[in-house]
């Protein structure tokens, strides 16, 4: 009766190991082997809560999750700043009063007809928002992910490969620069203290294997 008792312990230990494991993909960066609701950490091996919504943004398709800072939080509630799911990436965009104000007089104008207008208006609500963030899932070579591979380094002034696991890569993208940018002095303030963060971004981003 001992021995099968013991046998039956064992077999939760390595089940647990299996499911709540992690790997180490480079010198103190790690992996989570699958995912858990509440049971993973971070690249820099902290608590990853995935349940707690109120600070992690999780895209469980493409295998990323990122911690919120306190600050980045609140500006989000604030909708200064969103957080969007792309095809094989998430980005994080400091949307500004400007951007806001063109946005509603596009969806307004009923008068703009031709593709020109249109992508005048794109052009300039773009030209007032600063991407602050991304992380990009690399799951293949194909000639689409490629593309939207592209789409994320031109976002980006800096990208970093974060690494490599279970046949996926990872890469994180980020701006320190707004010289170009349409911004109020304190729009300028809010995207100084994102940009002061950019290593807390970075450190908090959780991996896994995307779940289809």
């Amino acid at each position: 009766m001992k021995r099968m008792i013991l046998f039956f312990i064992c077999i939760i230990i390595l089940l647990s190991g299996c499911t709540f494991g992690k790997t180490e993909i480079d010198d103190d960066v790690y992996a989570n082997n699958v995912y858990s609701d509440k049971n993973m950490v971070t690249i820099d091996n902290d608590e990853y809560n995935a349940l707690d919504t109120s600070n992690t943004i999780t895209i469980k398709e493409y295998g990323i999750g990122i911690k919120t800072t306190e600050n980045l939080q609140k500006m989000m509630i604030d909708n200064k700043v969103s957080g969007s799911v792309m095809p094989h990436f998430v980005r994080t965009s400091y949307i500004t009063e400007y951007s806001n104000k063109t946005f509603s007089e596009y969806k307004e104008n009923n008068d703009i007809s031709t593709l020109e207008e249109k992508q005048e208006y794109i052009d300039d609500i773009q030209n007032s928002v600063f991407d602050i963030f991304g992380v990009f899932c690399k799951s293949d070579n194909s000639d689409e992910t490629q593309y939207y591979y592209s789409i994320f380094e031109d976002m980006y002034e800096k990208t970093e490969k974060i690494g490599e696991f279970e046949g996926n890569e990872y890469y994180f993208g980020y701006n320190t620069d707004y010289s170009d940018k349409d911004i109020s002095t304190s729009e300028k303030e809010d995207i100084n203290i994102l940009i002061n963060e950019i290593e807390m971004y970075k450190d908090g981003i959780a991996l896994f294997p995307p779940v289809k």
